[in-house]
């Protein structure tokens, strides 16, 4: 009577801890599909974040070949020499440190060591 007591209690030990294992099992299940969909949502924003990105890349990198496309054929002058075409030239004026507008390069390095 005593070994057919503790065979059921064993039993009984037996089917709860099937049940707890069953319920685990469900859980990370739950918690691997929650993972996956906050993975995927990521991805998402990832990808949409590259696209923004791109197109704000593309706009500025246009925004410069037409600024580039006006301003470097430069003007003729009296002489009929080109003015305003390399850093060098008299008439093209480059931001100092300070923001102040040096006459060309060379009086730009002088603003800027001093």
């Amino acid at each position: 009577m005593a070994g057919k007591t503790r065979l059921r209690a064993k039993d009984d030990e037996l089917k709860m801890l099937k049940a707890r294992l069953v319920l685990r099992e469900k859980r990370l299940q739950d918690e691997s599909r929650r993972r996956a969909q906050e993975i995927e949502k990521v991805r998402h924003q990832v990808a949409e974040e590259v696209q923004a990105a791109r197109a704000r890349y593309d706009a500025e990198r246009e925004s410069a070949r037409e600024g580039i496309g006006q301003t470097a054929g430069g003007t003729r002058g009296p002489t009929g020499s080109r003015e305003g075409i390399g850093p060098r030239s008299a008439g093209h004026r480059v931001p100092n440190a300070l923001g102040h507008r040096a006459r060309n390069v060379s009086s730009w390095k002088r603003a800027c060591a001093r």
